[in-house]
């Protein structure tokens, strides 16, 4: 049974009024009814149009009134059954909708029963993580029993119907009636992001037997290639072309056709996915109900929910979401040697080679070590996670998202933690409408589950072992983090998943309202939330919910999430403060536009009239090569990336603003600026740590001075826990989105239509994910191939770098160069020993040197470039300054870099002009002066750059 509003215009005076009108009719028979003769299928229409209005729920939202309908199950076919009311049926409805005002919000929170905290069946947890997570009994059995409530997305596409139609209303302006039969709208959940139940198959990306055939034979009788290899070469090119199936497809026909007519290469695209399909995952389909998003089974019939009793048959009552298995993920990784030799050694080298109090990597956080300490991840086979989710939208014309959950490998290193074939993929959920956790990580949670309990695998070398995984820490911007929690929203009551502190509710100057969190200078983090406290806040929104209280929020937690059940997730501190979103985002976009729009050019903190002056300093500004994004002017600041308020907020913000700012704002800055640095050190010793919470503390005490209580949001809140995060979590840079973020970008290069999007994304992510496994597997070493595969994945080709010292390799070629007199007399004065005097060396003649211009230096660990001035394609950035020990730690800038070759064999100079710090920062333009007169220094002595 579905029904029709018809929006009728009445005038009423000088105004229009839209009032809605109430139609059943049948899907099947697509017959409106006004009267039960009407309709071909009589006998199976429900009530009347008065019993679909008694379910009408009448709200006043703006400027006039909507009518909300809530849909009534279908009648039971048998009429001795009792049917329900209309107002039984109802459930509470969805609380809070991101942007609604904080009035709302406080009426639906409610404090904790006090009998809970009583409750005999809980174990004490303490706040530390060093305690153990123990899950009540309570809490064990909502795994079976909670439903989280039914929300009201279907009311809000309503929602938006009314306000499209009665703003065309309004901007047609007519004084006629409008026939009953004009332009009437259905009320449906939206299922663009989703297939047919008859095209549900069609997500299966790859058969389910592969053939027996060759894996490598050559493409043809007496071909010097092999198909292995092309198929490596092909994945990689389309992977980094973007090329859509079709593409894919006329470019192996184009291949077909030139190679012989008995060539054994791929014929079509279909043939490529199972030839690639021992070398993937093969995801799975999970179907949930499409009206209330509750998880049911492939062959179910009807809804298991009572309130909701949906006949899963209708098309469009079914929809799903693709998964990957996370245990086949692990087991085509570990299939790989570089990837095994990295997981069974990083992390005790790292732990070895670390001080005990020093924070440096994830390893060295609280919750790691804890985990490590009790043998869990000392086995050198077992893992643990970092989550992501997020919504990413697909297309710029509807509002179709997809909701990717992946899961980064923290046992590998940082610079391998990052790329894009090491990241597991949980699933993929497109929709116009964000996905119930509930229902869309329950998968996840037994597949984590089973992880923890262990799993058998088998390595590159063919040896079985188990391995057991478990989930350590979860990152994601806000608005994610509240619904994968099931908590508040971060504009509302208790929204703070660190502190119960509740915040006040802010009435602007323009009547509006915003939710705030004011410095309280007696408890600034506290009252402190801990693991018991949020099961038992759980558990009682949970009964609330069991009970039919609208009021079930219990400070801030609407209900469990599957996280909590995990064995070793803190479900406090697994949380991460994301410094992407919150801090560069957030804190720096902020403070920003306080200073620099226009908008607020009146109030006391602007200063506006800058604005020239500081755009001018940017463009300024010519960054290192590791910066990949040009400092941008003040009227492009609402299109700035996070990196950018990143590189803003630690690189070059003190010395724009120095002369810009009044000496309380810049030092206000300065307090943030130091506490992130401290935060994102390579290596944070516990006075660091120290350093930073008092700058954070004075940071948000001064702030309400400084600027107003108005813009104390959850970002700048959350600054006064950042450092216990780090403390728990590791560093800043262990633990944020920007990964996750460029992932999200190059998934969305490969959607190519708007048809089977899901299944677009699960072929990209198989293919990324085989690559690296081809690669093992039918690379040959100092081959074409080889080189193919390097220039096309962007490798750098280390055949291009000569080896001129241990650690020290020169790149681009070498170029013979005549000495100047003094660079001649220099380098006989520091080169006694390897230039001796003799009549044999009395001028530059004698002297064989060559030069060139780039060096690459890997040291410690740590990998640079420099690139002298003398590099002419080096334009908008600087990689020329240098830090090297002579008589302490100096700086330079590099001109060139020679060779010369003497008596005792080759010695590898920079040319440098020295550099000296000005400490005038009334002057930061010349903060730092050149010293034109050149000198030599040995390349051995260069530290850093």
């Amino acid at each position: 049974m579905e029904y029709l509003i018809i929006l009728q215009n009445l005038k009423r005076g000088k105004q229009n009024s839209c009032i809605p009108q109430f139609y059943c009719y049948i899907p099947s028979c697509s017959a409106r009814k006004t009267k039960m003769a009407n309709c071909p299928q009589e006998q199976k229409c429900p009530a009347d149009k008065d019993q679909v209005q008694a379910t009408a729920n009448r709200q006043k939202r703006g400027p006039y009134r909507k009518w909300i309908a809530t849909d009534v199950p279908s009648v039971q076919e048998n009429p001795t059954e009792e049917v329900q009311s209309a107002e039984e049926l109802l459930l509470p409805r969805k609380v809070q909708r991101l942007g609604s005002s904080d009035s709302s919000i406080d009426e639906h929170t409610s404090e904790p029963d006090s009998s809970t905290s009583s409750d005999p069946g809980y174990i004490p947890i303490l706040l530390e993580a060093s305690e153990e997570v123990t899950v009540s009994p309570q809490l064990e059995e909502l795994l079976t029993t909670y439903s989280p409530p039914q929300n009201d997305d279907d009311n809000q596409t309503l929602d938006d119907l009314l306000d499209e139609l009665m703003t065309k209303l309004k901007e047609e302006n007519s004084d006629e009636l409008i026939d009953d039969d004009y332009s009437p709208f259905e009320i449906m959940t939206d299922h663009l992001g989703t297939l047919n139940i008859q095209e549900e198959d069609t997500c299966e990306v790859l058969p389910t037997q592969p053939e027996n055939q060759d894996e490598d034979p050559p493409l043809y009788d007496g071909s010097p290639r092999f198909l292995g290899s092309m198929i490596l070469l092909l994945s990689c090119f389309i992977i980094r072309f973007h090329l859509p199936d079709e593409g894919v497809g006329y470019l192996l026909s184009l291949i077909s056709l030139l190679l012989p007519s008995n060539h054994k290469m791929i014929r079509s695209l279909y043939h490529l996915r199972r030839y690639l399909r021992k070398f993937t995952t093969t995801p799975n389909t999970q179907y949930y109900c499409s009206f209330c998003y509750s998880h049911v089974a492939k062959d179910a019939k009807v809804c298991p929910l009572a309130y909701c009793s949906r006949d899963l048959t209708i098309p469009g009552n079914l929809a799903y979401f693709i998964q990957l298995p996370l245990a086949q993920q692990l087991q085509t990784m570990f299939r790989r040697p570089e990837f095994c030799t990295a997981v069974r050694t990083h992390r005790f080298k790292h732990i070895e080679q670390v001080t005990p109090d020093t924070i440096a990597d994830v390893y060295d956080g609280k919750m790691y070590r804890k985990l490590f300490q009790q043998g869990f991840l000392s086995e050198k086979n077992n893992l643990s996670f970092q989550m992501n989710t997020d919504g990413v939208p697909v297309f710029k014309s509807s509002k179709i998202s997809m909701w990717p959950v992946y899961l980064q490998i923290n046992e590998l290193p940082i610079s391998q933690r990052k790329l894009k074939e090491n990241f597991l993929f949980y699933g993929i959920w497109v929709s116009a409408k964000k996905p119930l956790m509930w229902s869309y990580l329950k998968p996840l949670f037994h597949e984590l589950k089973e992880l923890e309990e262990g799993v058998v695998l088998e390595d590159f070398s063919g040896e079985k072992f188990t391995c057991q995984a478990t989930l350590l820490t979860v990152t994601c911007d806000l608005p994610a983090r509240c619904i994968v929690s099931n908590s508040m929203q971060f504009n509302g009551k208790y929204s703070c998943w660190f502190c119960l502190q509740p915040g006040e509710t802010y009435t602007m100057e323009s009547g509006g309202h915003c939710h705030i969190f004011p410095f309280f200078s007696e408890d600034p983090r506290g009252p402190p939330r801990t693991v018991r406290s949020i099961h038992e806040d759980a558990l009682t929104a949970a009964q609330s919910i069991k009970n039919g209280e609208k009021n079930y929020i219990t400070r801030g937690i609407k209900g469990p999430s599957w996280l909590m059940f995990l064995t070793h997730f803190n479900i406090r501190y697994g949380f991460v403060i994301d410094y992407m979103h919150g801090l560069c985002g957030g804190v720096m976009k902020t403070l920003l536009t306080l200073w620099f729009n226009k908008d607020h050019r009146h109030q006391h903190y602007s200063h506006y009239v800058h604005r020239t002056c500081v755009s001018d300093r940017l463009t300024k500004i010519k960054p290192v090569v590791s910066i990949t994004r040009l400092p941008r002017t003040l009227d492009d600041l609402v299109h700035w990336k996070a990196s950018e308020y990143k590189n803003f907020l630690l690189y070059w913000g003190i010395p724009v603003l120095t002369g810009v700012l009044s000496p309380d704002y810049l030092i206000h800055f300065c307090l943030l600026v130091k506490a992130v640095h401290c935060l994102c050190k390579d290596s944070i010793a516990p006075l660091d740590l120290e350093v930073a919470d008092q700058c954070l503390e004075q940071f948000a005490e001064m702030f309400k001075d400084l600027y107003s209580n108005r813009f104390m949001t959850m970002n700048f809140h959350q600054l006064l826990h950042l450092t216990d995060c780090v403390r728990e979590t590791g560093p800043l840079f262990s633990n944020n989105c920007f990964a996750f973020e460029d992932l999200n970008g190059q998934i969305l290069k490969h959607i190519h239509g708007t048809t089977n999007v899901d299944s677009q994304i699960i072929n990209t992510i198989s293919l990324i994910q085989a690559i690296p496994v081809l690669k093992h597997k039918f690379l040959v070493e100092d081959s074409e191939e080889q080189f193919y595969y390097e220039n096309t994945m962007a490798v750098p080709n280390q055949r291009k770098q000569m080896p001129i010292e241990p650690g020290i390799f020169a790149l681009g070629s070498l170029s013979p160069y005549h000495l100047s007199p003094e660079e001649f007399s220099y380098l006989m004065d520091i080169s006694m020993l390897k230039f001796p005097r003799s009549a044999t060396t009395t001028s530059t003649d004698d002297i064989n040197a060559v030069s060139f211009s780039r060096v690459h230096i890997l040291r410690n660990g740590f990998s640079y470039y420099i690139y002298s001035t003398s590099y002419s394609r080096m334009v908008r950035k600087d990689q020329s300054v240098i830090k090297y020990v002579e008589n302490g730690m100096r700086y330079g800038r590099v001109i060139r870099f020679i060779q010369c070759v003497g008596q005792g064999g080759p010695v590898n100079f920079a040319v440098i002009h020295q550099l000296t710090g000005n400490l005038d920062f009334r002057d930061p333009v010349h903060m730092v002066e050149e010293n034109n007169k050149a000198c030599l220094i040995q390349l051995s002595s260069v530290v850093a750059t």
